[in-house]
C-alpha cells in the first residue's frame, strides 16, 4: 500500500542487490505501476488479484527468459519494454469462487512470535481473515483497486473451516476481519453465524478500530450491523 512504499523500496532494493527478482503487487502497484517499474531495482509487476498469475509468471521466470513473448502478452502482468516504457497488459479476470483459493500458509511463518508479541501489547491474540473481495460502491479508489467493484463472498462453510483451524491449531482469542467492506449481505452473516454456531467455531471480533461495542461474539454480530 501507499504508506508502506519506502519500506517495500528498501527492502526491493537489498533483494535487487542480492541477484533477485523483484516482483511486486498490490493496491499502490496496481494503481501507479509506473512509480515501482521506473526503479531500477524493480522488474516486474503483477498487478489486480495475482495468485494465477504469479504461478504462471514463476514457472516462466524459471526458465531464465525475462522477456519471452509469454511474459509481453500474459494478463495481470506490468514491465518496461527494450526501450524502456512502462507497458500494462489487461487484468485477469477476477475470481469467481474463492472457495478455490488455499488458505493462507500460515505454517511458513512464526505465528507464536507473532501472538506473543499482539498478546504483550493488547492482552489477547488476533489473527486476520479475509470472507471477501471487491467493493460495490462508486468511490474513485476503488475504480482501480486489486480487487475491483466486483463483490463476491466465500461460502460460510469454507470460513467456518478456517476460523475452526485457527481455533484449534493456534488458540486465537479473537478474529480480525480485513475486507474493503462488511456486511453488505446480511443473510450470508447469518448463515455464517448457523454454520459457525452448528461446527462449534464462535470467537469474538476484533473491530479495525477501538469500540468495545462490537467486540461481540460471532452469533450477536447482526446485533452490530
Amino acid at each position: 500500500m501507499k504508506p508502506n512504499r519506502e519500506t517495500a523500496i528498501n527492502l526491493a532494493e537489498m533483494a535487487h542487490n542480492a541477484g533477485a527478482t523483484v516482483i511486486f503487487g498490490g493496491p499502490d502497484p496496481t494503481s501507479n505501476p509506473e512509480v515501482y517499474l521506473l526503479n531500477p531495482v524493480v522488474d516486474l509487476i503483477v498487478h489486480h488479484e495475482g495468485e494465477l498469475t504469479l504461478v504462471e509468471l514463476l514457472d516462466i521466470l524459471l526458465e531464465q527468459e525475462r522477456y519471452q513473448p509469454k511474459i509481453k502478452t500474459m494478463e495481470g502482468i506490468a514491465y518496461l519494454d527494450e526501450l524502456g516504457e512502462v507497458v500494462v497488459n489487461p487484468r485477469r479476470p477476477y475470481i469467481l469462487n474463492l472457495d478455490e483459493l488455499p488458505l493462507p500458509a500460515r505454517d511458513l511463518i512464526n505465528m507464536k512470535n507473532y501472538l506473543d508479541v499482539w498478546r504483550e501489547h493488547h492482552g489477547y491474540t488476533s489473527v486476520t481473515i479475509s470472507v471477501a473481495r471487491g467493493c460495490p460502491y462508486g468511490c474513485k479508489w476503488c475504480e482501480s483497486a486489486v480487487h475491483g467493484q466486483d463483490f463476491r463472498l466465500r461460502s460460510p462453510e469454507s470460513v467456518v473451516a478456517e476460523v475452526k483451524s485457527l481455533m484449534e491449531i493456534y488458540e486465537i482469542d479473537r478474529l480480525r476481519v480485513v475486507d474493503d467492506v462488511d456486511g453488505i449481505d446480511r443473510q450470508w452473516i447469518e448463515e455464517w453465524a448457523r454454520v459457525a454456531e452448528t461446527e462449534e467455531a464462535v470467537v469474538l471480533f476484533e473491530p479495525l478500530y477501538e469500540s468495545k461495542r462490537l467486540d461481540v461474539p460471532l452469533l450477536d454480530i447482526r446485533d452490530s450491523l
